[in-house]
């Protein structure tokens, strides 16, 4: 991470970028970042946005080539000395030898209780599955779509009113409370790799339990 990486920033960060991405509100989220702060990349298929204490990129073209694309990134990540990778909706596969690079240090968030439902339209098959808890799953990433180890996971109960889109809002509060969390975990040095299980240093058994229906 850059030098003058703070919690509080970067708590901030993640929560807009998930919000962001979840409304496609992609202009409102750029809108602190002046217009010379921009790393043109374009040609490449990356934009991207710096702001003080981070980097955020996005897929600008999806007609260039994986290798191309991926080239883009990694200047980024080079040129920011970033130690830890976060995505958000990122919505583009990223290839085995790249994300073998970021073991350990790419997290990505799911909307749903991993393993269950991975891939697309996940409150969708929640519902048609009658399940009665749902959530989000921070992880990290593997070369497999949402396999890689579960670092942080919260839950909500599902309604038997519920849609796809009454569901996500009420989990999308959870991504916000849970990514945060996570990464911070992640940069403080607390979650350690045991194998495909991850660890974290201090962390016991809740006696909170979630019943659903009451």
């Amino acid at each position: 991470m850059p030098d003058e990486f703070t919690t509080p920033d970067l708590m901030e960060l993640v929560r807009r970028s998930v919000d962001a991405v979840n409304r496609l509100d992609l202009d409102e989220f750029a809108a602190p970042f002046t217009s010379d702060s921009v790393w043109d990349l374009s040609p490449m298929g990356l934009g991207t946005y710096e702001g003080l204490s981070s980097i955020r990129a996005f897929v600008e073209d999806w007609t260039v080539s994986y290798e191309e694309f991926e080239l883009a990134l990694e200047e980024v990540l080079a040129r920011y000395r970033i130690e830890i990778a976060c995505l958000a909706g990122f919505m583009r596969v990223l290839t085995a030898p790249c994300v073998r690079r970021w073991e350990g240090k790419m997290l990505n968030i799911h909307p749903s209780l991993l393993p269950s439902f991975p891939g697309l339209d996940p409150h969708g098959q929640a519902l048609r599955a009658g399940v009665k808890i749902s959530g989000a799953t921070v992880h990290f990433v593997i070369p497999e779509t949402d396999a890689g180890p579960i670092v942080m996971q919260g839950a909500v109960a599902v309604g038997d009113d519920d849609t796809p889109d009454t569901l996500a809002a009420r989990i999308l509060e959870i991504e916000h409370r849970i990514y945060p969390d996570a990464l911070r975990l992640l940069a403080e040095g607390k979650i350690r790799l045991d194998g495909d299980i991850c660890k974290t240093a201090g962390s016991a058994a809740s006696r909170d339990v979630l019943i659903s229906p009451r």
